[in-house]
């Protein structure tokens, strides 16, 4: 990681003091005007600072969201129910936005944009059989569905797709 990060700052520093003159970039050279923020310019961006900013606080780092959800078949049908969704990265939006108190997200289906169900998911295509698309912003995903049970051994899945446009994808084991 060290050698990547000396590499990275030289070539930082050589396109910041040559402008970094490129027709299909431009937004470039205004971005490496301010990676210095008040450091040497010699290291814009020095190893105990990487991913911080005095400026500008700091950098997300993305934490694949995750699910928990529980498959049911009895009685010609299949039920599907979402537990829990955890999206770290709408959290640690949220925590930069805190005041006095640190956000709480008290429901799960506050963070999930929309709920799709395969019922004979095949690893590849994903055939959506039901979705779960609330109508207005104030509106929230069920969680706990009801479809067919399909013939044969296919596993269902659930894509779920949170409020920044990740996508969870939860595979019944069977």
């Amino acid at each position: 990681m060290t050698e990547l990060h000396a590499a990275l700052a030289a070539r930082v520093v050589g396109w910041g003091a040559g402008g970094y003159a490129h027709d299909r970039y431009p937004a470039i050279a205004e971005i490496l005007r301010h990676a210095v923020d008040g450091e040497d310019p010699a290291q814009p961006f020095p190893a105990s600072t990487f991913g911080r900013t005095r400026r500008h606080g700091r950098f997300f780092e993305h934490t694949p969201a995750d699910a928990r959800v529980t498959f049911e078949r009895a009685d010609g049908y299949l039920r599907v129910r979402v537990d829990d969704v955890i999206s770290p990265s709408i959290m640690e939006r949220l925590a930069g936005q805190e005041g006095v108190l640190a956000p709480q997200i008290e429901d799960w289906r506050w963070v999930v944009d929309s709920v799709a169900i395969d019922s004979a998911y095949d690893g590849e295509v994903f055939d959506v059989d039901l979705i779960d698309v609330p109508e207005r912003r104030a509106d929230l995903v069920d969680g706990a569905y009801e479809l067919d049970a399909p013939a044969g051994e296919r596993p269902a899945a659930v894509r779920i797709t949170d409020m920044l446009g990740e996508e969870i994808l939860v595979v019944e084991r069977r």
